[in-house]
């Protein structure tokens, strides 16, 4: 039995994260110059190029990068190293969507194999998170179709009813209402 102090990022990568990218339903297969990649879904390319360096792994819908993970051998903690994922985001060539801070892809991982980091950097308020696992190729296609501005705009058009609700009530609800369209992931309500 090995050691795993002594293990190298490669080794990481083969026995601890490509099984997890594998269990979500990802592909994992290494990058190909001038691969013909339109329309290929769900795959986890290793070595992406971009003008930043190579990515460690590229998460592909539909023939375009939707994801973007950088790899640590598992001895690093990958909290802090979101930070390399967004420098290959905002280089990957192929997009040619813009998010915030001149990203091109929206989503974000780091990871040493046991502990996953993501952060959508879509908007600004979405924190970086720590997550059990990669999202499966629909979850992900399910966060790009929705519209977190039209949903918020949508709730606070709602009102209530008159008497429907005690004022300590519509208080929390209200309050609830906010924590959700500033991304506050926990909340409490007695």
């Amino acid at each position: 039995m090995s050691d795993s102090r002594y293990e190298s990022e490669a080794q990481t990568r083969r026995r601890r994260i490509d099984p997890k990218l594998s269990s979500q339903g990802w592909n994992v297969c290494e990058h190909v110059p001038n691969g013909l990649l339109f329309g290929v879904s769900g795959l986890a390319v290793t070595e992406w190029p971009t003008e930043n360096g190579p990515a460690d792994y590229a998460l592909l819908s539909d023939g375009a990068v939707i994801g973007v993970v950088e790899a640590k051998k598992l001895t690093i903690g990958p909290q802090n190293v979101l930070t390399q994922a967004a420098r290959y985001s905002q280089g990957v060539r192929e997009s040619q969507a813009m998010y915030g801070e001149g990203h091109r892809v929206p989503f974000l991982y780091s990871t040493n194999g046991e502990q996953v980091f993501f952060q959508d950097v879509r908007d600004p308020l979405n924190p970086s998170r720590k997550v059990k696992t990669f999202h499966t190729l629909g979850a992900l296609r399910e966060k790009l179709s929705r519209d977190e501005a039209a949903l918020a705009a949508k709730l606070s058009q709602m009102s209530f009813a008159p008497g429907s609700v005690r004022p300590y009530q519509e208080e929390a609800i209200l309050a609830v209402e906010k924590a959700i369209q500033n991304r506050t992931r926990q909340m409490m309500v007695v």
